[in-house]
């Protein structure tokens, strides 16, 4: 399973139960999380909104943590930009899904 795989099941798992607070929450962390970050910050930061993106952090070497970061930053940033009612539902798992196999994250 690629990296881009792991971002999709987990986003699958979660993304249902995030308000669009809380995604701009994660969206905010991922942008501040620093490049040489072996996972471990991000994770600590993360697990309070999403748990199972920190346990799958903890799983991955420091290769898969900077590229699932930098996937799951992408597909964030996108959903947070199609996400048109706050109050309302957000973008469909299968339209975020899309845009990380079209762009890669």
């Amino acid at each position: 399973m690629s990296t881009r795989d792991d971002v999709k099941e987990d986003l699958a798992t979660v993304y249902p139960r995030l308000t669009q607070p809380d995604l701009e929450h994660v969206v905010s962390l991922l942008n501040r999380a620093p490049a040489t970050d072996s996972g471990k910050s991000i994770a600590t930061a993360l697990k309070p909104v999403l748990p199972e993106v920190a346990a799958r952090l903890d799983t991955l070497s420091a290769d898969e943590v900077t590229e699932y970061l930098r996937v799951l930053r992408g597909a964030g940033t996108v959903t947070l930009q199609s996400w048109t009612d706050p109050n309302g539902p957000g973008p469909g798992i299968e339209q975020i899904t899309t845009f990380i196999d079209e762009t890669g994250g």
